[in-house]
């Protein structure tokens, strides 16, 4: 490589960084790219990272917010009652991982996420992570321990149900449980409204299209799926013992039934598919 070429590298990789800076929300017009764009950076994120930065992501910065948030919920009508040293300790954790905003020492603004947590189907999310999603992983590892490591099946007796101490489904809990049903409510009322809809997927103009082979969406497939569907696939376990269908499984569970699976339409704005199908 010539000192020229050189210089011109090490430049590049200098204004790497307020180029990404410059790059938000409004930078894309279409929530496709956005959606690719965030995939891209979360990858860059993991190529970066060393073992050690991962380690203090996941078991401290991540826990620390989750306290923080949940404090935040909770008591920030009560904070003028409380430690100033304590209440900044908090706040600088939310600023450290861009919650909110510090706009000079001491003052403090809210960030669009931070806003959001004011919405139901939002804010409740963070009930639902000391109520459900971190008990019950928590005790995910003991529970298939005992079981044998044998995938959960029965949906009265599995991860949620040993964590809550609790006979019967997901639902009987919740019946009996109002606070913590009324906020399983909201986040299935975050989650309809969040994520795309049959519309977004399915490019229905493509029934007139005489060569519908063409199309450039990508197709679902078995390896490397979204962290979002693995996630939901997990959580489906722990809290009703079932699982979310891989593109063979649901191609085997057509074919038993008479169908042949023609095209598995997904998109990148979606965690979900449509599968498009014929009778076999």
């Amino acid at each position: 490589m010539s000192a020229t070429n050189g210089t011109e590298s090490a430049s590049a990789k200098s204004s790497l960084p307020k180029m990404l800076d410059d790059i938000d929300k409004s930078t894309f017009a279409v929530e496709r790219d956005r959606i690719q764009a965030l995939a891209a950076a979360y990858a860059l994120v993991s190529r970066l990272e060393t073992p050690w930065d991962t380690v203090a992501r996941l078991c401290m910065t991540e826990p620390a917010l989750g306290a923080s948030l949940k404090m935040t919920v909770e008591q920030l009508a009560k904070l003028a009652g409380c430690d100033g040293f304590l209440v900044g300790r908090i706040l600088r954790h939310l600023v450290a991982t861009n919650v909110i905003d510090e706009v000079s020492p001491g003052q403090y603004q809210q960030t669009a996420f931070s806003t959001a947590l004011l919405q139901p189907v939002i804010g409740e999310w963070v009930n639902y992570l000391y109520d459900a999603a971190t008990p019950c992983f928590h005790k995910m590892p003991e529970y298939l321990g005992k079981s044998g490591y044998r995938n959960t099946t029965d949906p009265d007796d599995g991860v949620f149900q040993y964590t809550k101490g609790f006979h019967g489904d997901l639902f009987k809990y919740y019946q009996t449980h109002s606070r913590e049903g009324q906020s399983f409510n909201n986040n299935m009322g975050g989650v309809m409204a969040n994520q795309a809809g049959m519309l977004d997927i399915y490019p229905y103009d493509a029934l007139n299209d005489p060569k519908p082979g063409d199309s450039a969406v990508p197709l679902l497939v078995d390896k490397s799926p979204h962290p979002h569907a693995t996630a939901y696939n997990l959580t489906m376990m722990v809290k009703v013992s079932v699982f979310e269908r891989t593109e063979s499984m649901w191609k085997d569970l057509l074919g038993g039934a008479g169908f042949r699976a023609i095209k598995i339409w997904s998109s990148p704005v979606a965690t979900q598919s449509v599968i498009e199908a014929e009778r076999a």
